[in-house]
C-alpha cells in the first residue's frame, strides 16, 4: 500500500508541473519594435529577427512586428538592422503567468 502512495504522489507531480504548458500552450507571442534612438519613433526599412530559446531564427515581417517562440527557460535574442544604425541594446519584457506561479 506504500508502494502505491509514492507511486501516485510522484504521478500527482508530474500532472501537476506539466499544467502551466497544457493552459498556456507551448509558444508565445513576442512584439519586436525598432526605434531611433533620438526621436524614439519606430525606424522604416529595418530588418529583424528573433532567435528562441531552441536556437530557432524567426524573421520579424513589419516593424513593429509579432513572432510567436517557442517556450523555454532560455531567453531570446532580439537582432534589428539598418544602413546607418547600430542596434545599442534592447529589452525582453516578460508577464505574469498565473498558472505557473
Amino acid at each position: 500500500m506504500n508502494y502505491l502512495l509514492k507511486i501516485s504522489l510522484v504521478l500527482g507531480c508530474l500532472a501537476l508541473s506539466s499544467c502551466a504548458t497544457v493552459f498556456s500552450g507551448t509558444k508565445q507571442k513576442i512584439n519586436v519594435v525598432a526605434v531611433d534612438a533620438t526621436t524614439q519613433q519606430p525606424l522604416l526599412d529595418v530588418s529583424c529577427h528573433v532567435t528562441d530559446g531552441t536556437g530557432t531564427y524567426l524573421p520579424v515581417p513589419t516593424n513593429p512586428g509579432t513572432v510567436k517562440v517557442t517556450r523555454t527557460s532560455n531567453g531570446v535574442t532580439p537582432i534589428c538592422t539598418k544602413v546607418g544604425y547600430t542596434q545599442k541594446n534592447f529589452g525582453v519584457g516578460s508577464s505574469f503567468n498565473a498558472v505557473t506561479s
